[in-house]
């Protein structure tokens, strides 16, 4: 696939200047984080500035231009993702927001959540946070307020809000297990309303392993038991469609900024009669129609609702563009694409005896992510990343991509004391982690010969090489005194 024209050339050519002084062009295997713009994203969004106006704020012909485009983005997201007519699109600045804004609107309903241990901490923590939120009744005053004295109301939100969270434990190579997933459920529904799930919330594909759940299943059983499904699709929707009809989903989560559109934009896409139950997750100018001389709040249940003050529209078409552009493409071609590159960087990487993989071919035999996570032995993994930036020009991410159970599991630790006593005290070297490659369509073959070529030499020239060269750096020097003394 010819992906040069997709994206602007000064994107694609970006220089960075190693720390030798060379220039070279910069690769970016950061592509679960965020991706590059494309082009036609870009060149949409500029092009609609000039008629930019107030959405559903105003009478000018501009503001009616750009509400009638903001509410055809709506369309755009639900026919993509095959949501039902009913269901809404509702805009959100990223998938964080969105779960933290589901989360409260399922906060009111009794019962419980469930989440697996591959979960991004998005999709974990809003969770706790709005179940402990809505139960807490404890309040300090302004005084202690503003001396930081909270006594404990920040633990006690956590602690109430965990007791809602059921977390599931996946199998020994972080897959699912249908079974003992529908056990846990068996098992809570015995125990009266309180303690049933109401809520399945689950990735549509992992980010540090690139696994992808069986989706229709789950939400079969999570219906059997008179639940509700969420799917975190901020690392699907690019590489694979969704289908929320087919699959059966409730509701789907996602950013634009994983999907080649910037501007701070994603989604929230289903179940409009559990959005409009409850009061919006936010409240302010724009989403009511009217406050009575009582203060009396009137309400229209609609999706405009849920957008409080004057909406991202840059954001929203960026999506547009951006979903226009991939649904042109293929979904399939780009996953097709984007796994050759994954083949080969795996196949080449496992001839490095030093580096250890912790993604694999699935069970036909085959590279089906769009990512690879692995360490090479005893680096500490924010080094490599450093080498990689630093002498190579390479983006990658290191560390527990905010899924630090995976972490701890591939690297067997047991206990955690040690990792909290030095987080509390400002230090992050001993943090479990990895390093990932993530590939989207601004790659090509030569940056996986590129990556492979780099991560030989690193492994080469050994640990005790790069920890004195960079002694500059905090984070390695805390690791060298840990595992290798003052030497």
């Amino acid at each position: 696939m010819d992906t040069k024209k997709l994206f602007n050339r000064k994107s694609l050519n970006y220089k960075v200047e190693l720390s030798n002084g060379k220039k070279v062009e910069y690769v970016n295997l950061d592509n679960a984080a965020t991706t590059t713009p494309l082009l036609n994203v870009e060149e949409g969004v500029i092009q609609e500035l000039q008629e930019y106006g107030s959405v559903h704020r105003g009478a000018g012909i501009k503001s009616q231009i750009s509400t009638k485009k903001f509410e055809d983005t709506r369309e755009t997201i639900k026919k993509f993702v095959n949501a039902r007519k009913e269901d809404y699109a509702v805009f959100v600045p990223n998938t964080t927001v969105g779960m933290n804004q589901l989360a409260y609107f399922f906060a009111n309903i009794k019962g419980k959540i469930m989440v697996s241990d591959i979960e991004h901490s998005s999709s974990f923590l809003p969770w706790i946070f709005q179940e402990g939120r809505h139960q807490n009744s404890f309040q300090v005053s302004l005084n202690d307020a503003l001396k930081n004295n909270t006594n404990g109301l920040n633990n006690k939100i956590m602690n109430l809000g965990r007791k809602k969270v059921i977390t599931y434990k996946t199998k020994e190579d972080f897959t699912f297990d249908l079974a003992s997933v529908e056990k846990i459920f068996s098992e809570q529904d015995k125990k009266g309303e309180d303690e049933k799930i109401k809520v399945l919330v689950v990735t549509g594909a992992s980010n540090v392993t690139g696994y992808k759940p069986p989706i229709k299943e789950l939400a079969k059983i999570a219906h059997n038991y008179g639940a509700l499904i969420v799917v975190d699709a901020c690392q699907l929707l690019q590489h694979e469609k969704i289908d929320m009809i087919k699959q059966d989903v409730d509701f789907v989560v996602f950013s634009g900024h994983k999907m080649y559109a910037p501007f701070g934009s994603g989604a929230i896409v289903g179940n409009k009669n559990i959005l409009d139950a409850f009061w919006p997750y936010q409240m302010g100018g724009g989403n009511f129609p009217y406050i009575t001389s009582k203060g009396e709040v009137l309400r229209y249940k609609n999706v405009q609702a849920h957008d409080p003050g004057t909406p991202n529209f840059v954001g929203a078409r960026s999506l547009y563009y951006s979903i226009k552009e991939l649904d042109k493409i293929g979904v399939d071609k780009i996953s097709t694409y984007e796994h050759s590159l994954v083949e080969k960087a795996y196949s080449e990487l496992g001839k490095i005896k030093e580096v250890v993989l912790y993604v694999k071919r699935n069970k036909r035999g085959v590279m089906d992510t769009s990512l690879i996570t692995f360490n090479i032995k005893h680096f500490p993994c924010l080094l490599v990343a450093e080498i990689l930036n630093d002498e190579y020009g390479i983006g990658t991410r290191a560390g527990s991509y905010c899924v630090y159970e995976f972490s701890r599991r591939i690297l067997n630790i047991k206990s955690d004391k040690e990792i909290i006593k030095a987080v509390k005290e400002g230090k992050t070297c001993l943090i479990p982690g990895s390093v990932r490659a993530s590939f989207s369509l601004v790659n090509k073959e030569d940056d996986i010969e590129r990556l492979v070529r780099a991560i030989s030499e690193i492994a080469k020239k050994g640990v005790k090489y790069y920890l004195k060269k960079y002694s500059h750096n905090n984070i390695t020097g805390e690791y060298r005194r840990k595992y290798y003394g003052n030497n």
